[in-house]
This record gives C-alpha cells, sequence and structure tokens, in this order.
C-alpha cells in the first residue's frame, strides 16, 4: 500500500479474523487458511480501500486523542468478519456511505451507522460494515500519536502506550474492540459482554438454575477472576503473568492466555465431611458455607481457599488444612469427655483459692448430711431391730460350726480371725493379735486396692488398721544393692528343709523401667535416685571426668537392675539384688551377676542357673566367661557346640557348673518375629530352605481362609497377623502363632484347595512344629490333676537323664537349624552376605536358640543326675516370676505405674512381706498356673517403735 493511500483515510482501520457463517467460512475440523492481508505479495490495489473514492471536502482535523467504536454484528455462534471505520468529519463518512450503497450486496451484507462526536459527544456518523474473507491490509503509519504502529506479523494485537490514561470513552471503544476479538478466539463455553468499559468473559453452569462458574474481568484498569462469584486473590499465581500495561503487551493474549487456564483449571471441591462442625469454623472466621448452587453438593471452603487448582488434586492446601483440623478436632471430641472438674493446673491462683472454698463447703455440707443420716439409721434400728434369744444365738453358732467342715484352710483361718477381733472389739480392739497370714493378706489388699478401697472394706470387715500395716512394711529401710533381709529369709527356710537338692536355685535378672528423678531420704538424709556405682567404677568416673577437664556428676538411673532367686525344685523365692542403672553394660552386670552369686552362696543357697532374656548385653555377659570343660555333662559331649551355655562357679566349694540360659518365651518371640518379617510386616528377610520361601503371607492367608469359620482349629486373630510394637511384645499370640494346630491346618489346606496361592508350605510348617515342640519341652510343668501332661506329653516334669526329649532337641530340632544354615550358605547365586543372613533366622535368635537348649539340658541333667532330684520342672528356668513380680510392682503403684527408685525399694519390701499371699496379676504377660493361698504362719518383723 502507498503512502497516498494511507494519507488519504481519515483513519486507521482495525480488523480482526472472526468465524464466518456464510461469507468465507472455514471447513469444522481443517486448519484455517492464512488471511490474504498477512501476504506481502498481496496487491494493496486490489483491496476494499482502493475501490473508495477520495473525499470531495477537506477533512475535519482529528483531535490528540484516538476514538473508536465497535458494535458487534450477530451472535457469539454466528459472527462475521468485521470492518471498522474511524472517521475524521462527518462529510468522509457521507461519502463512505454513498460508496457503501454503490457495493454489491454480496460484498458489504450490512451497514451500521452510527454517530460519535469527537470533540462534544455529539454524535457524527460512523459506518460498520461486514465485508467478505477478502481483506485490505492494515496501513502501515496511523496518522495519530496515541496509537501506535500494528505489526503486520500480528495485525490482531493492540498496542496501546497507557490505555488506563484514556478518556471513558476511548476506554469503552477500546472494551467493545477487545470483547469482539475475544468472542472468536476463546471457545463456545464462554459468554462475552461489556458494560461500561468493562469486558466480561464467563462460563455458566449446565444446570437448570443457571448461574455463572466462572468469570474473567477485564478493563483498562483492572483484571479481576471470579470463581463461583468469589474473586480470587491478587496474590494468586495466575495473575503472575506481567500485566499489559506497556506498549509491548498484547491484551488479546494476556486474556486468551487467563481464559484457556481458567477454562481447563479444576474448581477446589472444597470440605463436604464434619458438618457438624461447619457453623463453628464460620464462627471463627475459618471458612464459609457454600450452597449447592454451582455443584451437585453443598461443601465449606476455607477464608483462604485457593478456589482454581493448577495442579492435578482435589483440594486446595487451605481446605486441606482446615479439613485435616476438623478431623483432629472430631478425633479429640469423640475421645475427651465431658469433665465436671477443670484439672488444677489449668487454673490460676485465685480460681484455686475459689475451688478450695468450694470443696470446703461441699464438704461440710456432706458431713451434716451424713450425720443426720447416721442419727436417722440409728434410730430406725432402734425402733424396728428383733432381739435374738439366747437359744435362737446357739442355733445359729451350730449352723456355722456344721458348715466350717466344707470351708477351705484359708477360710477357716479367716472367718475364725473375724470371730475373735468381733469378741474383742467390745473390750479393747488394741488388744487383738492378728495371725500372720491375715496381715500379709491385708497388706496385698491394700496394695491393690489402695488405701481408700482398704479403709472401705474395714466397713464390713475386721482387719488389721494401716497404721499397723505400715509398721510391718518398715521393718527395714529399703537400699539398693544386696537384700540380706530376703537372703536370710531364705537360708531360715532352706534350714529347715530336709532334702539336698531343695538348696538349689537358679536366679533370673532383668531391668524395670522407672521414672526419672531423684528423692531424698528423710531418715539418713541420704539422696536416692541415682545410678548405683561401685567404688571402683565411681573411681574411674572421676578420672575420666578429671582427664576431659569437666566435673564429674551422678546420673540418674533410668532402670532399676533386679535379680529374683527362686528355688529348683522348691516354691521358694526373693528379690536378692537391685541395682539402679543408667544404660547397663555388659561390665557393669559382670559384676553385679557375681556379687550376688557370693552373696547367695554365702548364705548356703546354691546357684545353678542364671537366665536372663535375648538383651545384647546379657548375651554379652554370657560370652565374657569361659566355656565349661569336657566330661562335665556327658550327654552335651556327643554334641560339641561353639556357644558359651556354661562355666565353672568358682565361688562354690564344690566348683559346680553354672549354666546360662535365655528366657525360652522371649525366644519364642524373636523366633516369630523373625517369621512375621519374612516378606511381610516390615520386610527385613526372605526366609528360604531347601528351595522354599518361609512367607508370613502364608498365615495372612490361612486367618483370611478360617476367620469365619466357626469350627477352625487355631486360634488366629487380627491381632496375631496385624503386628504392632505392643503385640510384637506379647508371648501368648506368639505361641498361639507358633503353634502345632497352625502347622496342622495348613497342610490340611494344601492338600484339600489351594489357598496360599503357590506359597511354599512344607518347611514352613516344619519351622513352626519345631519351635512350638521346643517351646513345649521348655515350658513343662507338675499337673497335679494329670489333664495338661496327658494331652501334651511334652509338657511332664523331667524325671530322667535318659528322657526323649533331650535327644529331639540336641539332634532333630538344633539339626533342623543347623541344616537350614547349611543349605543357605550352599544356595547356588550371586547373593551378598547380607543378603545370605536374611534367608535364615537372626544370628542372634540362632545363638540365644543354642544356649538355652544346652543350658537347660545341663541344668536338669544335673539335677536329676548328680543332685538326685526327684523331678525337676522347666517351668522353673524362666523369667515368669520375675515378670511376675514386675505386675505387682506396677499394680501396687495405682494410677502411678511408673515408679521412681525410691518407690521401687519400698515396693520390694512390701513384697518380701506379702510373701506367698501376694498372688500375680491375670494382665500380665505370664500363665498364671496356681493361684491358690496357702496360709503361712511364720512369724513377721515389725517395726519397733524408737
Amino acid at each position: 500500500m502507498s503512502d497516498e493511500d494511507g494519507e488519504g483515510r481519515a483513519g486507521s482501520r482495525i480488523r480482526r479474523r472472526g468465524k464466518q457463517r456464510r461469507i468465507g467460512r472455514k471447513p469444522k475440523g481443517k486448519a484455517r487458511r492464512t488471511p490474504k492481508h498477512l501476504d506481502e505479495s498481496h496487491d494493496a490495489e486490489d483491496t476494499l480501500e482502493s475501490q473508495l473514492p477520495p473525499p470531495d471536502k477537506p477533512n475535519k482535523p482529528l483531535k490528540s486523542k484516538f476514538w473508536r467504536k465497535v458494535k458487534k454484528v450477530g451472535t457469539p455462534r454466528k459472527r462475521h468478519r468485521v470492518v471498522f471505520e474511524v472517521e475524521e468529519s462527518s462529510e468522509k463518512n457521507e461519502d463512505m456511505k454513498e460508496t457503501s450503497e454503490q457495493l454489491d450486496e454480496e460484498t458489504y451484507t450490512e451497514v451500521i451507522s452510527e454517530f460519535v462526536d469527537n470533540s462534544s459527544s455529539e454524535l457524527i456518523s460512523k459506518d460498520v460494515i461486514v465485508v467478505p474473507d477478502e481483506l485490505p491490509e492494515v496501513p502501515q503509519e496511523v496518522a495519530t500519536s496515541e496509537l501506535e504502529t500494528i505489526d503486520e506479523e500480528t495485525p490482531y494485537s493492540l498496542f496501546i502506550s497507557d490505555p488506563g490514561s484514556a478518556p471513558k470513552e476511548l476506554q469503552a471503544d477500546l472494551a467493545v474492540l477487545v470483547a469482539t476479538q475475544m468472542s472468536t478466539l476463546l471457545s463456545d463455553r464462554w459468554t462475552v459482554d461489556v458494560v461500561e468499559g468493562t469486558v466480561r468473559l464467563y462460563i455458566v453452569t449446565k444446570h437448570d438454575n443457571v448461574a455463572v462458574s466462572k468469570a474473567l474481568v477485564w478493563s483498562t484498569t483492572i483484571t479481576q477472576i471470579f470463581v463461583h462469584n468469589k474473586p480470587l486473590s491478587a496474590d494468586h499465581v495466575l495473575f503472575d503473568a506481567k500485566a499489559p500495561n506497556e506498549s509491548d503487551e498484547d491484551i488479546c493474549g494476556y486474556l486468551k492466555h487467563l481464559a484457556f487456564v481458567l477454562e481447563h483449571a479444576e474448581v477446589c471441591n472444597g470440605i463436604i465431611h464434619h458438618k457438624d462442625m461447619w457453623n463453628q469454623n464460620v464462627e471463627n472466621g475459618k471458612g464459609t458455607i457454600e450452597k449447592a448452587i454451582f455443584e451437585d453438593y453443598k461443601c465449606m471452603r476455607s477464608s483462604n481457599c485457593a478456589l482454581i487448582l493448577l495442579d492435578p488434586v482435589s483440594k486446595c492446601e487451605a481446605c486441606k488444612n482446615l479439613q485435616s483440623a476438623m478431623k483432629n478436632q472430631a478425633i479429640r471430641k469423640k475421645k475427651s469427655k465431658n469433665q465436671k472438674t477443670t484439672n488444677n493446673r489449668y487454673l490460676d491462683r485465685q480460681q484455686l483459692d475459689a475451688k478450695a472454698v468450694a470443696i470446703q463447703l461441699e464438704k461440710r455440707g456432706l458431713k451434716k448430711k451424713m450425720a443426720k443420716l447416721e442419727k436417722k439409721i440409728a434410730k430406725e434400728i432402734e425402733k424396728n431391730s428383733i432381739g435374738i434369744s439366747k437359744d435362737l444365738s446357739e442355733d445359729l453358732g451350730k449352723v456355722f460350726e456344721r458348715h466350717n467342715a466344707h470351708l477351705t484352710p484359708v477360710e477357716k483361718l479367716f472367718w475364725s480371725e473375724q470371730l475373735k477381733a468381733l469378741s474383742v472389739r467390745e473390750k479393747n480392739p488394741r488388744c487383738m493379735r492378728w495371725h500372720p497370714f491375715i496381715i500379709r493378706l491385708a497388706i496385698h489388699i491394700q496394695a491393690r486396692s489402695g488405701s481408700s478401697g482398704y479403709k472401705g472394706l474395714r466397713h464390713f470387715l475386721q482387719l488389721p488398721s494401716e497404721r499397723t500395716l505400715y509398721d510391718y512394711t518398715h521393718y527395714v529401710d529399703a537400699a539398693p544393692g544386696i537384700q540380706h533381709e530376703t537372703l536370710q529369709r531364705l537360708s531360715r527356710q532352706v534350714e529347715k528343709l530336709t532334702e539336698a537338692h531343695e538348696m538349689y536355685f537358679s536366679t533370673t535378672f532383668d531391668e524395670v523401667h522407672v521414672r526419672g528423678g531423684v528423692v531424698i531420704d528423710k531418715k539418713n538424709g541420704e539422696v536416692i535416685g541415682y545410678s548405683h556405682l561401685t567404688e571402683v567404677e565411681e573411681e574411674m568416673k572421676k578420672l575420666e571426668a578429671d582427664m576431659a577437664g569437666v566435673e564429674f556428676d551422678k546420673v540418674p538411673a533410668k532402670s532399676v537392675l533386679m535379680f529374683l532367686a527362686q528355688g529348683i525344685t522348691t516354691n521358694l523365692q526373693g528379690i536378692v539384688g537391685i541395682y539402679p542403672a543408667r544404660d547397663m553394660t555388659a561390665g557393669q552386670l559382670f559384676t553385679r551377676a557375681w556379687s550376688v552369686i557370693y552373696s547367695m552362696e554365702s548364705y548356703n543357697l546354691k546357684l545353678l542357673t542364671l537366665v536372663g532374656d535375648g538383651a545384647a548385653t546379657n548375651k554379652k555377659f554370657f560370652r565374657m566367661h569361659p566355656l565349661i570343660p569336657p566330661g562335665v555333662i556327658p550327654k552335651l559331649d556327643e554334641f560339641p557346640t561353639d556357644v558359651v551355655y556354661a562355666t565353672i562357679n568358682l565361688v562354690s566349694t564344690e566348683k559346680r557348673p553354672l549354666f546360662f540360659i535365655v528366657d525360652p518365651p522371649h525366644l519364642l518371640k524373636t523366633l516369630r518375629n523373625c517369621l512375621a518379617n519374612s516378606y511381610g510386616h516390615k520386610k527385613t528377610r526372605k526366609m528360604y530352605k531347601n528351595g522354599e520361601d518361609l512367607s508370613w503371607e502364608v498365615i495372612v492367608k490361612l486367618y483370611d481362609h478360617t476367620m469365619l469359620d466357626k469350627f477352625k482349629t487355631n486360634k488366629l486373630t487380627k491381632a496375631h497377623v496385624k503386628l504392632t510394637a505392643f503385640s510384637c511384645m506379647k508371648v501368648l499370640p506368639a505361641a498361639q502363632t507358633m503353634s502345632r494346630s497352625v502347622s496342622t491346618e495348613i497342610t490340611d489346606l494344601v492338600e484339600k484347595s489351594s489357598v496360599f496361592g503357590g506359597h511354599d508350605t512344607l518347611e514352613l510348617c516344619q519351622f513352626i512344629t519345631h519351635v512350638n515342640d521346643a517351646f513345649d519341652c521348655f515350658n513343662s510343668s507338675g499337673d497335679a490333676q494329670g489333664k495338661r501332661n496327658k494331652l501334651n506329653p511334652l509338657l511332664a516334669s523331667y524325671r530322667s537323664v535318659d528322657d526323649p526329649r533331650f535327644n529331639y532337641l540336641l539332634k532333630d530340632m538344633l539339626g533342623f537349624f543347623r541344616d537350614w544354615e547349611a543349605d543357605v550358605k550352599k544356595r547356588k547365586g550371586k547373593f551378598t552376605k547380607d543378603a545370605r543372613e536374611k534367608m535364615f533366622i537372626s544370628k542372634q535368635s540362632y545363638e540365644s536358640l543354642k544356649v538355652t537348649t544346652y543350658g537347660f539340658i545341663g541344668t536338669i541333667t544335673y539335677m536329676l543326675d548328680q543332685v538326685k532330684a526327684p523331678k525337676v520342672d522347666g517351668r522353673k528356668l524362666n523369667q515368669d516370676k520375675l515378670e511376675q513380680t514386675f505386675g505387682n510392682l506396677r499394680m501396687s503403684g495405682g494410677g502411678n505405674r511408673s515408679l521412681n527408685v525410691a518407690e521401687i525399694g519400698q515396693k520390694c519390701v512390701n513384697l518380701e512381706v506379702q510373701g506367698r499371699a501376694a498372688l500375680p496379676t491375670k494382665r500380665g504377660n505370664t500363665e498364671v498356673l496356681d493361684e491358690s493361698w496357702e496360709p503361712d504362719d511364720t512369724p513377721l518383723k515389725k517395726r519397733h517403735k524408737t
């Protein structure tokens, strides 16, 4: 196009390419062809402008601002290509109008006249013409300083130096022009309109109740996005794009980008759960409730809801956080119970004083009420009571005597003490002399039920006073170290025994957790609660502190190491050693264990076995001793081993052996855990034997298959297969999992159906069977009724050194694991050392199994062969008695199950006084076989008042 053509025109022609309905509409699905006005080779003389004659009259000079007006032609779905003329004068408009009338109707389909006053808002003529697809080129220059040159490469861009500074009329024209262009650039879902110079692009819902779902509002001064009639925050990531406020920005491209993202972005789903908490959060300003206008459901949104989601998620972070907070609030609300009173630690000083006054007033009122009721009851008894004649009294006495023959010894003793106390009460209650067993029983009741429970029993039973019990439980001061009072009591009891085998003891040791902190003994002023150190250990600690240049400080104890001695063939037992500790080492354990051994031997208590759990410290302590020489136990010489299962007791006079045993219940739990971690639970092992994988999934599938079976033979529950940190420590689930009933049922199901999905089960069943039988051998005990041992002969007491169970443990059971270990080593393939170790049970468990087997057989055969004991129970060689003692200590603490060092010492003295009256709790981790009381008339020591 020549410069003359450009100067002869009154203004600039701005055009856009749209959807053609009848004229030049492209077929659906085909690529849009390039308009000719983009082609540089297009001849300027063929354009529409070349057919228009020049104006006859001079043009009216154009003002400084460039005015534009746009009118939409047709609906959004039926738009035509539109050319907008901006004229300089009304005369030019008339010429253009005449020219338009001369054009062909097919070329110009519609002429719309408008009038715009460029100077004084008076209307002048302006043509809006619909033209065919053959469009003229865009002029290279525009005769105005306010409109910059239009780039031919981007004919649809609008370049304005400062749109916001234009007058309202110009801004309105620009808005109409932008709206017209955007209507063709967007998809059919969008609706475009212009209101007072503002372009509004919006998408309506598909529901019957039509509502705006998403909206994009643009003007020369601001850009806003609305989602469900809620404005998007200004700091949203959508607004990070540079706004078109400079001459090099494209308004249509900017709006097209926002509209595309807005159309394809998902809307945050909000929160649909916890509806009972919506109103509370709305009142707190945390969110708003959105009714079901835009969606099919009613939801709640966070006050900081992002509304638009650019990532493939269902909720924004703000709504997720609010939903999580509401969920936690619901859990706390479900768990919490309404308390009548607030805990004192949440009250200030003024509230505490008010509460104390209220309690005192309530207490005073209750005392008055009780006094009135007691007087009323006394009057009723005096008024309505019936006297008993002497004959009737004698008859009642005879009735009691007649049924006295059916009472147990404890019941007879208790009834006689009640009658004795009733006869003495009228004279002087202090004259009552209680039987020692009744005192033990009263101390046991007080320890279990607490002071308040014991006081309640004394209202209708004749029992010793709490002051009397205090004198008996504090006859000696509790102190850490060797418990000489217990050793003296055991020594006196052993002296009364006549059989030699009754002098032999086994000692079990373990640590119990204590609450940190120290207390001062009010009697001697000593500080109790620090870790117990020997003189040598304390001097070494001081030397290390001096070398490091720091001050030596004692550390509070975190646990208490306790030693419990129990007779191998008797029921004698007692705590013989208490050592507060913190991070006990094998060397410290060695020193304390041999101190206990020396003390027991000095009191003529012959120690034969040490029993500990499978902790690494304990097994390192065992390895610190030299192995017993051959020939001491001929039965074990036939099967040599590399583990230290016994040593020589150098303290004893006859240099007898000292055997080591790892607690069989702990060993059973570790073996079950090895199987549980094989292809299951923690998945840290891949056990393999003889071409088969030993998988925990078999146990899980067995539980799933027999879960609803009323006649199943196993005892598996969800707690057996879904292990937790707590259930892993329980012995009973481990014993029921590694049982013969489980292996038998697995074998039956393999033959009948394919329940286990191709898993190998032969070696797994053998593994479970060997563990079950070995634990039965270790858990043998006497059965007075004969039912327990008749059903399972492996549980019978040992009476002969030729018992076949010894050969089974040494040859068959340990042979199974020896073959397993050899098979793993010979397995073909490139496996690392760590991978091969995971194919077998843990090396710690295997070492414990060998130590337990050899130490157990050595103890039993020594007692039967050399000590000539008539029988030995395997249950005497485990930690059950110590675990029951720990349970009694925790129960005696009441609600405070974690005792400190001082309380542990005093509770141990309390248990020493109770003796056989201290029955173990059923909630412990051991099986209680004997729950009967035996009256003990041994005199008790009593604290002497000074």
